[in-house]
């Protein structure tokens, strides 16, 4: 049924079965686990709350003039056979992901007057966290009322929960909150609403709301959110407080209104609840000074209300006088809730029931088996998770590998030795430069383009030439190939003893990305099997941390055997060797093709001759378009930087003056200073129409035949036969070209060879090592260890506390919520 219809129910008679269930359902603990009905008291500050809850629970609660209430305290009743106790704990208000705990503040008590100086020194502990629990506890009496014990907090949202237990205790739960102040700024009276609304907004709470009648009802904030939640004030009780006041002041109006309300007629009408209004009459300030029991409270009480006007001549409203009155009112509420609510609390528990099952079953069980054969199961079940994480072709230890072994392949290649096909980098930069002039004339080269066949000749430059990406270190031209040569020539070696060295400084670079993915594969190894070990031995602190131990040493073993494995085949080579000689050689005659290719290129622009730029001062018309002039100019500055050409007096000739001209006068007028197109030596003056061009060299070109390669264990290239002069720079740089080819065909073979060699064998000497032999590397390990001190059986399989707390914490609630279940099924089978 609805909780907030509950209290629309008029009062039951509460049958003795109910109220059996309520103290057992309380015994259980089931008040911490459960919505029970429980009771809220709130108010104005110093309008005498805490007496009230003094006056329900028999509890000293503090409530001297001027020391208020500033945090929740909950005070919980609970019917036992043993003798009275109470255990005061507090608990800290939680974030969303924590867990809801208490924590004992002080040791048990057994006797009452002892109550209230521990609430005082709890109540600090809340307001200053800044002072330690021990230092609370040691709090005296004087230092208490000393406020600047309490900081700089209004309120605090932590709970002081009170727990008493006795036989002959009336079970029920009841919650004093922080009183509203008449100032207090926004920030604080909001904070304070919200705590009060989260208590109040509960449908199975009973809401007790403490009015002085020596104050104005409009300004009684607990009052309109009470009527704010509980308009009809079905579960809402008025409790009027200070009567003393009426009977002194002699205000006949102030009295009517109050007995009006009390009476629920009048004017008291506006402020009618359901379940009425109690008047009751508190210890004064003297008394509270004299300390007075809860006894001769509630007698001077009885006596008041029988001696003093108005309210001993209304006798039709001693039912609505006293605490006692309240006390059975509020009683037969809380039974009456129960009853009505018993439903969905029996539905709750067993909700909550399944949770707590479900939290148990994601927890390590408890072990029940013998120890040493946990200990082997744990290590079993470990080492198969291990190789499956590592065997797993698709998981995230096989991903980082191969981003490894990638990384290497990337590293050795960039290792490649630079060489490179020019006589040197002068060459190189004047090829492109002239291969950039040439592109504004391309129409000029088609007859030369037809004599050189398409797959041989291309105005792009080859990929392998000079990428600095894909080569290591300052490039190597045929020049420097050369010196070396005759350096080597000049000690008494030959060619092989260069190709030897150039072998040697190429492969020596192969060791540090060898040796660093080595490292790598082996870190990524032990963060794997690390990652691993909570699944199994989270529990285990000292077997977690045995393992890591265990596990890190056996890594790093297999580690240092591979290292010293790699250490041989990574030596540098002294001279190329291999067995594959036919792959070798078709990788050599491939070199020798594309180096070749580049010269025949150098030798083709070589042929499209410039000794030197011819400049002259061509005069143009005012009308001319001047979009085409400052393209010469551009063209103009960028040759004469490029070339680093310095102009002679002879080479600026005016046509008209016949005199030197002045560069920066001449250009950007009438005139541009241009240079001549460069000019072909094998094309007739007649063919040419640029103008400035000089009478070409009538001398024809000879064929160049290249002179045979020297042999490194490859045949010979077919000879070109060309009618140019392509080709004629491979009769100077023979000997160079051919070890350059045989020097890169050498290295693209050992480095793919050696890309697969070394992947292969970190996998044989680390992982497959340490997998293989995982499982009975740790068992015997452990051995020796229980056999070095038999102790340590039980520190390896000692669990955390916190997992244990956890446990215990679940198997309590788990008990609570299996009785509580029982004892409800049980009752309704006797209801029915």
């Amino acid at each position: 049924m609805n909780h907030r219809n509950v209290l629309c129910k008029p009062l039951a008679t509460p049958g003795r079965a109910i109220q059996q269930l309520d103290t057992k359902l309380r015994n259980l603990g089931a008040a911490t686990v459960l919505n029970l009905p429980s009771v809220a008291v709130i108010g104005k500050r110093s309008s005498g709350k805490s007496s009230v809850i003094r006056g329900l629970t028999g509890v000293k609660v503090p409530r001297d003039f001027g020391l208020t209430t500033r945090c929740p305290l909950e005070v919980r009743m609970n019917t036992s056979e043993v003798e009275w106790n109470c255990q005061i704990y507090i608990r800290r208000r939680w974030s969303p992901g924590q867990s809801k705990s208490e924590k004992p503040f002080g040791g048990q008590l057994h006797a009452s007057d002892d109550i209230e100086l521990m609430l005082r020194r709890a109540q600090v502990a809340v307001l200053n966290r800044s002072l330690s629990m021990d230092m609370c506890l040691k709090l005296t009496h004087d230092q208490i009322e000393d406020k600047s014990f309490y900081g700089n907090n209004a309120f605090a949202t932590d709970v002081i929960c009170v727990d008493v237990k006795g036989p002959e205790i009336k079970s029920g739960s009841y919650v004093d909150l922080p009183g509203f102040a008449d100032i207090a700024d926004d920030y604080v009276v909001k904070r304070l609403e919200e705590l009060v609304l989260s208590y109040i907004s509960q449908p199975n709470v009973l809401i007790l709301v403490v009015i002085s009648m020596s104050d104005e009802i409009g300004n009684q904030k607990a009052h309109s959110l009470a009527k704010r939640l509980d308009p009809n004030g079905r579960r809402t009780i008025g409790i009027l407080t200070k009567p003393d006041i009426l009977s002194k002041s002699g205000d006949t109006e102030t009295c009517k209104f109050w007995l009006n309300v009390i009476e629920g007629v009048g004017n008291g009408k506006e402020l009618h609840l359901e379940r009425g209004y109690y008047a009751l009459r508190n210890p004064s300030t003297d008394q509270l000074k004299w300390h007075i029991k809860y006894e001769e409270a509630q007698l001077l009480e009885r006596v008041f209300f029988c001696n003093n006007q108005p309210w001993s001549n209304r006798a039709h409203l001693t039912h609505r006088l006293r605490i006692d009155s309240l006390a059975r009112a509020v009683n037969e509420v809380l039974t009456d809730v129960l009853l009505y609510s018993l439903p969905s609390i029996e539905k709750n528990a067993k909700t909550n029931l399944n949770l707590c099952l479900n939290e148990l079953a994601d927890l390590p069980p408890i072990i029940t088996i013998d120890p040493l054969t946990t200990i082997k199961n744990l290590v079993q079940s470990f080492s198969k998770a291990a190789r499956n994480a590592v065997d797993d072709s698709a998981g995230g230890f096989a991903e980082e590998t191969l981003k490894l072994y990638r990384d290497l392949r990337l590293a050795i290649k960039q290792g490649a030795p630079n060489l490179q096909p020019w006589v040197d980098r002068c060459e190189y930069k004047q090829f492109n430069t002239i291969l950039d002039c040439i592109d504004k004339y391309k129409k000029e080269w088609n007859e030369v383009r037809d004599n050189v066949a398409e797959d041989e000749l291309s105005w792009d430059m080859p990929s392998i030439e000079y990428n600095q990406d894909l080569a290591w270190g300052l490039p190597m031209y045929l020049d420097d190939i050369k010196q070396i040569i005759q350096t080597s020539s000049t000690h008494g070696d030959g060619i092989e003893a260069v190709r030897a060295s150039l072998v040697r400084d190429f492969s020596g670079r192969w060791r540090q990305p060898a040796f660093d993915c080595l490292s790598a594969v082996h870190k990524v190894l032990e963060s794997n099997l690390l990652a691993l070990l909570p699944d199994y031995f989270e529990r285990f602190p000292t077997f977690k941390a045995t393992m890591i131990q265990m596990l890190q040493a056996r890594v790093n073993l297999a580690h240092a055997k591979a290292l010293e494995v790699l250490e041989v085949v990574l030596e540098p080579e002294d001279d190329p060797f291999t067995q594959n000689d036919r792959y070798l050689m078709t990788l050599q005659d491939a070199w020798f093709r594309r180096y070749t290719l580049v010269r025949r290129k150098v030798d083709m622009v070589s042929s499209y001759h410039v000794s030197h730029l011819d400049w002259v001062v061509t005069p143009i018309h005012v009308n001319a378009n001047r979009r085409n002039a400052a393209d010469l100019v551009h063209q103009t500055k960028s040759l004469r930087k490029e070339w680093d050409i310095s102009v002679s007096h002879e080479e600026w000739i005016d046509p008209e003056s016949r005199a030197k001209p002045n560069l920066n006068d001449l250009e950007g007028r009438n005139h541009l200073i241009v240079p001549t197109s460069p000019r072909f030596l094998d094309r007739e003056q007649a063919n040419i129409q640029w103008t400035g061009l000089p009478t070409p060299d009538p001398s024809p070109v000879k064929n160049v035949q290249r002179p045979t390669r020297a042999r490194f264990n490859t045949p010979p290239v077919v000879e070109p036969d060309l009618d140019t002069n392509i080709g004629k720079s491979l009769m100077v740089y023979e000997d160079e070209i051919s070890l350059m080819a045989e020097v890169r065909a050498y290295f693209q073979l050992s480095s793919s060879q050696l890309i697969d060699t070394v992947p292969k064998l970190i996998e044989r000497a680390l992982l497959t090592k340490v997998i293989n032999q995982l499982e009975e590397y740790l068992l015997h390990e452990l051995e020796w260890i229980l056999k070095k001190d038999p102790n340590n059986l039980d520190k390896l399989l000692r669990e955390d506390q916190e997992i244990v707390g956890k446990r215990n914490s679940l198997l309590k609630k788990q008990r609570i919520l299996d009785e509580s279940c029982r004892a409800i099924a049980q009752f309704n089978v006797q209801a029915a």
